[in-house]
This record gives structure tokens, C-alpha cells and sequence, in this order.
């Protein structure tokens, strides 16, 4: 395992202390915050290709506008509905993964691809709680860790705290969407 860049100075500190915090937003509120920003990232994307490509087709700007909101809108749409499917791509690639690192042969992979990804598709909003937690809190206690000065263990340190934080996050996750569809 890598060792942590220990920060030094203030825009080290400043950086790391950032760090901590959106690593504890994103450890408990990940998935409201992910969903929330699939359709934002989704107009932002579909509205900068529309605009390229609609002025750079038409080489008219009022022309591309109109295709920059309408590939923004689209786009929106497209990133809300992916949003869905997100759980099944994760749990598909986290399959695949485990299947080549075991030395599975090739068919075995692909049936483990494709029943992860029917986990997936069953367990999305669990499999992305888990996922932001587990992130969140890598990054918080990451972040927490490179203030101090390096110590022997603190692999152990990152791992035991990332998955304490990752812990609280999905209980906290979960908690937050009862009831929720």
C-alpha cells in the first residue's frame, strides 16, 4: 500500500482540512448528493457539446444555443435515467474483478459479470451508499491522517478508519432514505 503525502505549509493543511470535510459529506450523504448532481452534471455535459457542435456545424451562435439547450435538457434526462444503472455497472465490475483475480476462465467471468450486474441492477441505492461511504471515508481519514506527522501504521490507521467512517455512513445513508423511492 502506497504511504499518505504527509502536507506541509498552509495551503497543504487548507487542502487537507477540505479534504476532511467533503470526505465526511460524501461519507454520509453521498447518494442523496450523487443523485441530486446526475442531472446537474448531465446539462452541464449534453449543454457544452451542444454548443460545440452546433456552432461549430452551423457557425451560428444564436444556432448553437439552441443546440446547447437542447443537448443539456437531453443530456439531463440521459444522466438521470443512467443513474439507475449505475449499481449494476459497479457490481458487474467488482465481479469481473474478483473473477480474473481469482484466475477464473473466461466463461466464468462473463457469469460473474453478468450476475453481478443483476445485483446490481436489484441493489442499486445499496450498492452506491456503500460505494460513496467507503469513498467518503477513505478520503476523510486519508485527509485526517496526512495532517500528522507519518507513523508506522498508518495503513492500519486508513484502513481501520475508512471502513469505522464508511460504517457510520451507510448505517446514516440508510437511515436518511427509509422509506424513500
Amino acid at each position: 500500500m502506497a504511504a499518505l503525502v504527509h502536507v506541509g505549509g498552509a495551503g497543504g493543511v487548507l487542502s487537507a482540512i477540505l479534504g476532511l470535510l467533503v470526505g465526511l459529506v460524501i461519507a454520509f450523504a453521498g447518494y442523496r448528493l450523487a443523485r441530486g448532481l446526475a442531472g446537474l452534471a448531465g446539462f452541464v455535459a449534453g449543454f457544452a457539446l451542444g454548443l460545440l457542435g452546433g456552432t461549430l456545424l452551423t457557425l451560428n451562435p444564436l444556432i448553437g444555443l439552441v443546440a446547447a439547450l437542447v443537448g443539456g435538457v437531453l443530456f439531463a434526462i440521459l444522466f438521470v435515467v443512467a443513474f439507475r444503472f449505475v449499481g449494476a455497472l459497479l457490481a458487474g465490475s467488482l465481479a469481473v474483478l474478483l473473477a480474473v483475480a481469482m484466475g477464473w476462465p473466461a466463461w466464468a467471468v462473463v457469469v460473474a459479470a453478468v450476475v453481478g450486474g443483476i445485483i446490481g441492477l436489484v441493489a442499486n441505492r445499496v450498492i452506491l451508499v456503500v460505494a460513496t461511504a467507503v469513498e467518503g471515508g477513505w478520503l476523510a481519514v486519508g485527509s485526517l491522517l496526512s495532517l500528522f506527522a507519518p507513523t508506522p501504521n498508518e495503513e492500519i490507521f486508513l484502513l481501520g478508519g475508512t471502513l469505522v467512517v464508511a460504517a457510520l455512513g451507510i448505517v446514516s445513508q440508510l437511515r436518511s432514505l427509509r422509506g424513500e423511492r
